[in-house]
């Protein structure tokens, strides 16, 4: 279903890292980490994703 949306992908590493350096806090929460992922695909540092419908038409492995 397309609901107009794109997937990324972001590295554990990257969030792990960004979560440090916003506040030296240990703690965990859900809007916490929304907040973290969101910046880092704001500021570019994400993979996008194959379509694999369109990679089953003529993608090259």
């Amino acid at each position: 279903m397309n609901k107009g949306l794109n997937v990324v992908l972001v590295n554990p590493a990257t969030t792990k890292r960004n979560k440090e350096n916003r506040d030296n806090s240990p703690s965990k929460s859900d809007p916490k980490d929304a907040l973290v992922i969101a910046d880092i695909v704001c500021r570019g540092y994400y993979y996008d994703t194959l379509d694999r419908q369109a990679c089953s038409k003529g993608c090259v492995r």
